[in-house]
């Protein structure tokens, strides 16, 4: 027994012995199963080549589908809106104040030119402001007018009242001023298609100047344009933009002018005033200071 457990281990040792230089320095892992130990890979998805038949399919165009509605649009028609490119640059902006507004010789011009039409239409008188009594204020708002194509028309400064400052049944009572309603206006414009009459729009320029206080209302010196003596306030004779009662007392003195020509106005609709001499007809629509006038006659209107 001892003999061949002897023998065993000569064998064993001479095979050992046999093994490739190779085999005898590489370095095996240490793993109880060496023979049945295999390391653990991950299979990672090889993309497609270019010249394989993946990358290389055509790719199927998106079907074109007629619209076969019978619904006639203006797509379908080709009509399309032109589109409207306003020349009004960032250079063309509006004053954000008094002092940049003097500092521009355009703005500078229009203030001058509103100032110059409140003047000549006495619209106050420099008084003392009286004991127990407060000037309201007043502001300059600017506008730049556009034309339709989005060119400018005319830079447009007014000078506005801040009539926040007012007391009800101290410096003013009324301020109801109607206007037109849609469907007078819907109507008059139907008389003149079926009757083949010609349209007239006007508009009136400070239309709210027109109007006569009948209440006592002080306010201070527009700014940049004060006197010397700045204690001084202006006692207005006519209705400014911005006061409460403005509407009021113009649509009351457009109404007495009107009635003094002969137009009578409707029952229906207070804005509205005809004209009947003869077989002549005149119909004038009154929105605040906007006024639209179809006469039957075009002759009417010039008479």
């Amino acid at each position: 027994m001892f003999l061949a457990f002897g023998a065993l281990n000569s064998v064993s040792a001479a095979g050992s012995s046999q093994q490739s230089p190779v085999s005898s320095h590489t370095s095996t892992p240490s793993h109880p199963n060496t023979d049945l130990f295999v390391s653990p890979t991950v299979s990672q998805p090889t993309p497609p080549s270019p010249s394989s038949p993946e990358s290389s399919a055509p790719v199927e165009p998106i079907p074109n589908i007629l619209n076969n509605h019978p619904m006639q649009t203006r797509s379908k028609l080709g009509i399309h809106c032109p589109q409207i490119r306003p020349s009004l640059l960032l250079a063309h902006t509006e004053p954000k104040g008094i002092k940049q507004a003097l500092s521009d010789p355009t703005w500078f011009s229009a203030m001058q030119q509103e100032y110059s039409a409140l003047l000549k239409n006495h619209t106050w008188d420099l008084v003392p402001l009286p004991p127990a009594r407060q000037a309201i204020g007043c502001k300059w708002v600017f506008r730049i007018k556009e034309n339709a194509d989005g060119s400018i028309n005319k830079y447009k400064a007014r000078l506005v009242a801040k009539g926040f400052h007012q007391v009800l049944g101290f410096d003013f009572h009324d301020t109801f001023s109607p206007v037109v309603k849609p469907i007078t206006i819907r109507i008059v414009i139907t008389l003149a298609l079926s009757n083949h009459w010609e349209l007239f729009q006007l508009d009136v320029n400070n239309a709210f100047l027109n109007g006569l206080l009948e209440e006592t209302v002080y306010m201070i010196q527009p700014p940049g344009f004060e006197i010397a003596d700045k204690s001084l306030v202006c006692k207005l004779n006519k209705a400014l933009y911005g006061l409460k009662q403005a509407p009021c007392q113009w649509f009351d003195k457009l109404k007495t002018t009107l009635v003094q020509f002969g137009f009578q106005a409707s029952k229906c609709d207070p804005s509205l005033f005809i004209y009947k001499q003869h077989a002549q007809t005149v119909f004038l629509l009154v929105y605040v200071d906007d006024i639209i006038i179809l006469p039957s006659l075009s002759k009417t209107l010039v008479n």
